[in-house]
């Protein structure tokens, strides 16, 4: 499988319009011609409101280079730019086959930028750490925002909360209730 992130910035007033053609045309076509959008993206934070990010998996690059021939530019009224660049899987992750039950209405994009020194060991931590933390059918919270660690000036830990070790083994007093 190989990736396309597209990142389009429509005109400030033409993004309802943008994402009518997306619906309309540019998804068939994407269909028809082998791609698979797997998500349409905006809202992110730090990027501008009318700025959007679709992700879309082909079974390879001569099939990615096949469709650029065959699906038309988006209107020129409604796109101020437009970046696209190929992804390579790294992992486990994107799976080859979306199912339905893993499939979200709103989703997260979190970019890193990772020396290739360090790739092998970012793979291993997704894969073994965060994916199965994320899985988990015990899991506490629906994402795995709780990364920080209970400090005594923030009064006791919220009851959801289960005492963490430290990361360094140090003195856990802090995180007991006082009295």
């Amino acid at each position: 499988m190989i990736y396309e992130e597209r990142l389009t910035l429509t005109h400030a007033k033409s993004a309802d319009a943008y994402l009518e053609h997306v619906k309309s045309n540019l998804h068939p076509q994407l269909n028809k011609e082998g791609g698979e959008p797997l998500c349409l993206l905006s809202g992110l934070i730090g990027d501008p409101a009318n700025q959007y990010l679709q992700m879309t998996a082909f079974e390879d690059v001569q099939e990615w280079e096949a469709a650029q021939s065959k699906i038309p530019p988006p209107p020129s009224d409604l796109i101020e730019s437009e970046t696209v660049r190929l992804l390579r899987p790294i992992a486990s992750r994107p799976k080859p086959q979306i199912p339905e039950e893993d499939r979200r209405a709103v989703y997260g994009c979190r970019r890193f930028q990772i020396d290739p020194a360090n790739l092998a060991d970012f793979v291993d931590s997704s894969q073994n750490g965060i994916w199965p933390r994320i899985e988990s059918p015990r899991r506490l919270h629906p994402w795995p925002l709780d990364h920080h660690r209970h400090h005594p000036a923030h009064g006791h830990p919220p009851p959801n909360r289960l005492p963490q070790p430290h990361p360094l083994g140090r003195d856990q007093s802090y995180q007991q209730p006082t009295g």
